[in-house]
């Protein structure tokens, strides 16, 4: 181009035509500057890392990639933790719940300690008589300060000490001269000696030795209970921590020791029956159990079979009860009751190893070496009405 043409303004442009103008437009910043940045800040964050892991070491030396990467990552994971982890807070913070439950349970406990010794019955002495110690009668038809028990309802306090005095006269007997005036009279007793040592380990009436009691009424079956002789049965441990169950009555104007029943004392005892095997009906204190298919047929006759135990279950016969009367029907359907066997109207499972009374004698006609037969039912339990 020549110097006349640059001198030369714009061209002028043709009459009916548009002079275009091209723009120029600037180009968007590419994903690589956030990249740029991101990366500014990684750096400058490493930078502050390094010299803050310098600082803390002491010292300004080379710290090799490895441990720049394991450092960094201690931080992001303690950056990414609550603020209470950290900072130990949390542990703190559950100490004063604990601290604040306590405060509040342990005031409310002696508040309601204090409402249950201030409702007590003060006719009572602690040291006597204890709170979950309460009468019961499973057939009470009578009025309990008229019945068999009023000898209780009347002197709970007084039968309670004179009942301790006694065990504890018998734990120190040597013989039993020594206890005579102390137990209660029946014809039996007074014809077969006392043996001193049956009565074991001494018995325990303290209040560690789980020393309870509970009235009750020895019945003949199909009698009413006002017929019957109340008692107490007192139970506990003794000093070999095994259990007992001992047996009061009221008669001659005071508090006696059932020797019998609390001894669980027989003409013969199971080990003596299957010796002895007596056709003559003999007096029974023993453990009763009902199982099924123990019955048998003879002659034609259904046998209902029971398990009979002595009282430390180291001795056992079957006894069998023939269905061949009404009489041994009604035997059946009242040993059963007692033994809650087949009562469908209730929940309560068979009872094993039932404390009864029975008469009982072997009959060797009857199968090939014979059997014990259940002559009678004479009451549950071992107090005799």
């Amino acid at each position: 181009m020549s110097e006349q043409d640059q001198r030369q303004g714009p061209e002028e442009i043709p009459s009916g035509m548009i002079r275009k103008t091209r723009r120029v437009r600037r180009k968007r910043r590419s994903s690589g500057s956030s990249k740029n940045r991101e990366a500014s800040s990684l750096f400058s964050r490493g930078k502050e890392l390094l010299l803050g892991m310098h600082e803390e070491d002491g010292e300004y030396g080379h710290v090799d990639v490895a441990e720049q990467l394991r450092r960094l990552k201690n931080r992001d994971s303690d950056d990414d933790k609550p603020l209470d982890e950290v900072w130990g807070t949390k542990k703190k913070s559950s100490s004063w719940l604990w601290i604040l439950l306590v405060g509040i349970i342990v005031p409310v406990i002696a508040i309601v300690i204090g409402i249950v010794q201030l409702t007590g019955d003060d006719d009572y002495d602690p040291g006597l008589i204890d709170k979950t110690n309460l009468v019961t009668l499973e057939r009470e038809a009578f009025d309990t300060e008229e019945g068999p028990l009023s000898w209780y309802h009347t002197n709970t306090t007084g039968v309670i000490r004179e009942i301790r005095s006694i065990i504890d006269a018998v734990n120190r007997a040597e013989s039993a001269q020594e206890i005579n005036g102390l137990l209660r009279r029946t014809p039996s007793l007074e014809v077969r000696p006392i043996d001193i040592k049956t009565w074991g380990k001494n018995r325990l009436t303290n209040s560690l030795s789980g020393f309870r009691w509970e009235g009750l009424v020895a019945t003949i079956p199909g009698l009413p209970d006002t017929s019957g002789t109340g008692y107490l049965l007192v139970s506990g441990h003794c000093e070999d921590h095994s259990p007992y169950k001992t047996y009061f009555v009221y008669q001659d104007g005071r508090v006696v020791l059932d020797w019998e029943a609390s001894t669980g004392d027989s003409e013969l005892t199971v080990a003596e029956l299957l010796e002895k095997k007596p056709r003559k009906e003999m007096l029974v204190r023993c453990l009763l159990e009902k199982r099924s298919n123990y019955e048998i047929e003879l002659g034609g006759v259904i046998y209902s079979g029971y398990f009979v135990s002595s009282p430390d279950l180291n001795s056992r016969i079957i006894a069998y009860i023939p269905l061949n009367s009404a009489r041994n029907k009604q035997l059946e359907r009242d040993l059963k009751a007692t033994l809650n066997y087949g009562m469908f109207v209730t929940k309560s499972p068979p009872i094993k190893n039932k404390r009864v009374t029975l008469k009982i004698a072997h009959r060797g006609e009857l199968g090939d070496q014979g059997l014990f037969e259940i002559i009678e039912f004479e009451h549950d339990d071992w107090v005799s009405p």
